[in-house]
């Protein structure tokens, strides 16, 4: 009774954890449709009459299209040099004051491969009682030791925080996303990511095998 409570509990902090995010953001995207609304509805309805008395929401899609566009807009400029100069410093000075603001940047930055990025690397736990797991290496320790988060099913945003020795963790040249799905799905496509990962996925398990086994003369 205790484990079903507990599976119980798990799932719905799992839902929640993908549900409230969502709602939260299209609550935020309402928000501010409404607001570029309030603006650009007035310029729009005087130059086209008529599309606004025959469509009931045409000031929610012509605040949509507005914000399509400057979103696009701001899109191409952070990418020149100049905006990359203004986004840099409004990033430094505001937005990474804001703890919030540097875990969502840490972890985005994790699903496009880099060699600059480091946080939540894919990787394979390899145990002695070969009881191995997919697991994200969060931190590297000195004295050959790693910090890694071991997600629950079916969803990674919940799970354990261990610390282990270097030499148990093989990293896996994949993107979190396939560690994700992989988890959402109960461990269905573990073998193609493990596979994609590395072609020796088993390696550091054999040598370490055969250190602690000396050789019969």
């Amino acid at each position: 009774m205790q484990s079903w409570r507990s599976f119980v509990k798990s799932s719905l902090l799992a839902a929640a954890g993908v549900i409230l995010p969502v709602i939260l953001l299209l609550m935020l995207v309402g928000k501010i449709i409404t607001v570029v609304g309030k603006v650009t509805s007035p310029i729009a309805q005087s130059l086209s009459p008529r599309f606004f008395s025959e469509y009931q929401y045409a000031s929610e899609v012509v605040a949509f299209g507005v914000l399509l566009l400057l979103s696009f807009a701001l899109g191409a400029f952070a990418q020149t040099r100049m905006g990359r100069s203004i986004g840099g410093w409004i990033e430094d000075v505001f937005l990474m004051r804001l703890r919030v603001y540097r875990s969502f940047k840490e972890f985005s930055q994790r699903l496009i491969p880099s060699q600059s990025n480091f946080l939540f690397q894919p990787a394979l736990l390899v145990r002695e009682d070969e009881m191995n797991a997919l697991v994200f290496i969060v931190e590297e320790l000195e004295g050959e030791q790693c910090v890694i988060f071991v997600p629950s099913a079916p969803s990674t945003l919940s799970g354990a925080l261990f610390i282990v020795p270097v030499k148990d963790v093989k990293k896996l040249n994949v993107p979190v996303g396939a560690v994700a799905k992989t988890y959402s799905r109960w461990g269905v496509g573990t073998l193609e990511v493990v596979r994609a990962g590395s072609a020796e996925p088993y390696l550091q398990a054999e040598e370490r095998s055969a250190v602690q086994t000396p050789p019969i003369h």
